[in-house]
């Protein structure tokens, strides 16, 4: 499942909590998740979930690969299944695709300086979130990716990286371990904290 949980087998996860989906958008996503990563089909949908895709905790690297992916894909949408570092790291796919990024110093081109964003395309590949815990990435406009050489989380901003449309389904976050929800609950309150007190812009 993704999220980390116990379990290998994704397919059939995907396959059980699509049986437990009567809403057909949500179906779609999880049946694309199990036809792009079980059958090797090509897709001009890229679905990005914790299980394999590397961007977990953000690094640029894993940013830069997904971006890949998506550019060899197509893609012509985003779907993101899974917690907030997958919904944050599609973000950051968006503004690379839009503005040509393809190596991890690239994105320091179009991050945040001083809480002011450089000028920049607008994305084109838009995103659906299917977050499956309480972190609330999907209602923002900013995202944080980890310079791996600094080892400090920096932020992009873009008012179009908010997700086209968030699909919020209690059946899935059943799958998502106790331990993780909860704590996604308590980094909700943190940003809310950060919010009030940051100097920057955020």
């Amino acid at each position: 499942p993704p999220n980390g949980g116990n379990g290998t087998d994704y397919k059939g996860w995907a396959e059980d909590a699509r049986d437990t989906v009567d809403r057909p958008v949500t179906t779609a996503a999880l049946e694309a998740y199990v036809y792009i990563h079980y059958y090797g089909v090509g897709s001009p949908m890229l679905v990005v979930t914790a299980a394999g895709s590397g961007i977990s905790r953000k690094p640029g690297a894993a940013v830069i690969t997904a971006t890949e992916q998506a550019r060899d894909a197509q893609a012509d949408l985003i779907v993101t299944i899974g917690g907030g570092s997958i919904t944050d790291g599609a973000k950051a796919v968006q503004l690379c695709l839009a503005n040509n990024v393809t190596t991890s110093d690239g994105i320091d081109a179009i991050r945040t300086r001083g809480g002011v964003s450089p000028e920049m395309n607008s994305p084109a590949v838009r995103q659906i979130s299917v977050p499956t815990t309480i972190a609330g990435g999907e209602f923002s406009s900013i995202a944080g990716v980890t310079n791996e050489v600094k080892r400090q989380k920096e932020m992009l901003r873009h008012p179009l990286v908010m997700p086209r449309a968030t699909i919020l389904d209690p059946d899935l976050s059943v799958h998502t371990p106790d331990w993780l929800f909860l704590s996604t609950g308590i980094r909700a309150v943190d940003h809310c904290v950060e919010g009030i007190c940051s100097r920057e812009a955020h």
